[in-house]
């Protein structure tokens, strides 16, 4: 048993959880409350007012990021016939996927995915 062990209990003393996340944490904070150490990219990003149509993040400050580049999570969107009729359009001139959802406010791969949904058979 424990050197520190409480002798009518027989179970070691314990140090108070407080004590313990001061300790251990890089930023103390008062008991009971919680204090992330940084905020939290959407945070972050809505305070910067950086964010994009549809709640994602952008960022334009990373080497070849042009604005209106599309960093985090993205709310699901569901698509117009307005929206695919363009996307379609877009793509058959030979504008590239990366360029069309930068455009779009959309992810390369849900572009994908519904160009070879709605093209024609043997297209």
């Amino acid at each position: 048993m424990d050197a520190s062990a409480d002798s009518a209990s027989g179970t070691p003393d314990l140090q108070p959880l407080s004590d313990f996340l001061a300790a251990n944490t890089k930023v103390p904070f008062p008991p009971g409350v919680y204090q992330p150490t940084a905020p939290a990219p959407a945070l972050a990003a809505a305070a910067a007012g950086t964010l994009g149509p549809h709640g994602q993040a952008i960022c334009s400050a990373e080497p070849g990021n042009g604005p209106g580049a599309v960093v985090g999570p993205i709310v699901p969107k569901w698509w117009t016939d307005a929206e695919t009729q363009q996307m379609m359009e877009l793509r058959e001139t030979g504008m590239l996927w990366k360029d069309i959802a930068t455009f779009m406010g959309r992810t390369e791969g849900s572009l994908r995915k519904k160009y070879h949904r709605c093209k024609p058979r043997g297209a």
